[in-house]
């Protein structure tokens, strides 16, 4: 596709999403974030992927019904200046409803997922959308174990006994890098920012079995060869959620109009995480309402927000 052809097809894209219907899902995706599914479930909704296990797809203009990953296949402009020489489309969004806890679990890093695993690594950003009363996440490790002990523990069911379990409330975010040891508690609702990866290593599932009375596959071995116990979440607040050298997020808060610019740099994703707003370019406007996400491809230019909303974005300029 030539650059002009790009230029004149270039618009910002309304994702629709894959989705997940995982044992531990529940309904608010569906009742509170507006996803329109049959599926009874939704645990997790693949915001902005193009990764092979969950493709999101166009929903609007005229590459509407194309996945995301064939329309940069066409347009590799539009993933920005800052993502020249990436073999694939470097972040995945996904909205997260834990009606039950999630298992207890950990991420390699680049150099072991490439290794093992033949993709990415996985750090990842959550940012708490909602929290019932008493919410939890699991972080890491009261103290650092070695590598023996961790075996030990895994061994006897006793590894609740050693995690470092924190409280949260709707607003907080953490930076959850791999290796660390974690696990969402039920009654929350999270956006999560990360890298395009889908290698969990399982090492916990509270004995829980799927429809036919199956267990979900543990990988204890994997999970002690990457898992760091003396590594912590980072905590972050305030407008900028992440400035990683994986993706950068802030949370814009818009009451009324607000400006903005997508440069030649990089792309840029929107997610509705409250409320509505009316996305405004020189080719258009596109209504947006709690739940929605965006992908603005690079060199997009002006754009401006009108409405009421917490709006998350994240790109990967450098």
């Amino acid at each position: 596709m030539t650059e002009k052809t790009e230029k004149c097809l270039m618009y910002p894209l309304k994702m629709k999403p894959f989705f997940k219907d995982y044992l531990w899902g529940g309904t608010r995706l569906k009742d509170e974030y507006n996803k329109d599914t049959a599926l009874s479930i939704v645990a997790e909704s693949w915001e902005v992927s193009c990764h092979p296990d969950g493709y999101s797809e166009v929903c609007n203009g005229a590459l509407s019904g194309q996945t995301l990953d064939s329309v940069l296949r066409c347009n590799p402009g539009w993933v920005g200046d800052s993502c020249v020489g990436l073999t694939e489309f470097p972040i995945l969004i996904k909205l997260i409803d834990a009606r039950d806890s999630l298992s207890l679990q950990v991420h390699p890093d680049d150099e072991y997922a490439r290794a093992v695993e033949g993709q990415a690594g996985k750090n990842e950003m959550w940012y708490i959308a909602e929290a019932r009363p008493g919410a939890e996440l699991i972080l890491g490790f009261k103290e650092p174990l070695n590598k023996e002990d961790m075996r030990r523990v895994m061994a006897k069911n006793e590894l609740l006994s050693y995690v470092r379990s924190v409280p949260v409330n709707a607003g907080d975010c953490y930076l959850v890098p791999a290796g660390l040891l974690h696990a969402i508690g039920k009654g929350i609702i999270i956006v999560e920012v990360q890298q395009t990866s889908n290698v969990t290593y399982r090492v916990h599932d509270y004995d829980r079995r799927d429809q036919y009375g199956n267990s979900r596959e543990l990988h204890t071995e994997k999970a002690v060869d990457v898992i760091d116990t003396s590594l912590r979440a980072e905590v972050s607040s305030g407008r900028v959620l992440a400035d990683w050298r994986y993706f950068k997020c802030d949370m814009l808060s818009v009451d009324g109009e607000s400006q903005g610019f997508c440069g030649n740099g990089s792309f840029l994703c929107s997610v509705i995480v409250d409320g509505a707003v009316s996305l405004a370019w020189g080719g258009g406007t596109l209504e947006l309402i709690k739940g929605d996400s965006v992908f603005v491809p690079a060199g997009l230019g002006p754009y401006k927000l009108n409405g009421s909303a917490k709006v998350m974005m994240v790109n990967c300029d450098s």
